[in-house]
């Protein structure tokens, strides 16, 4: 991932976070109708691959919005999103 300056890095937690809050919970809402049976026989694994498919969107949507945060690969957004999911997981676990 290459970040050009903090002011870039802060635009894109911003946005990122926005679109998580509004189209985040929409397109996990439309995917898990979508793929109910595969959820449904995997369990956690499969709402943790859907919400990391979510966030890896979103990040890259944040991507083509935010001037100055770019990823090397779509590998890049994924391990981010990976990371993304196990911490809201987390905090969701915390409430």
């Amino acid at each position: 991932m290459i970040v050009r300056d903090l002011w870039s890095a802060v635009k894109a937690a911003v946005i990122c976070g926005l679109l998580s809050a509004v189209l985040g919970k929409l397109l996990f809402a439309l995917l898990s109708l979508i793929f109910f049976f595969p959820i449904l026989i995997t369990g956690p694994l499969g709402v943790f691959l859907v919400q990391t498919f979510v966030n890896t969107v979103l990040l890259m949507v944040t991507e083509n919005l935010v001037d100055g945060v770019r990823f090397q690969r779509w590998r890049t957004a994924l391990w981010a999103a990976v990371g993304l999911t196990l911490l809201q997981m987390v905090v969701a676990a915390a409430q």
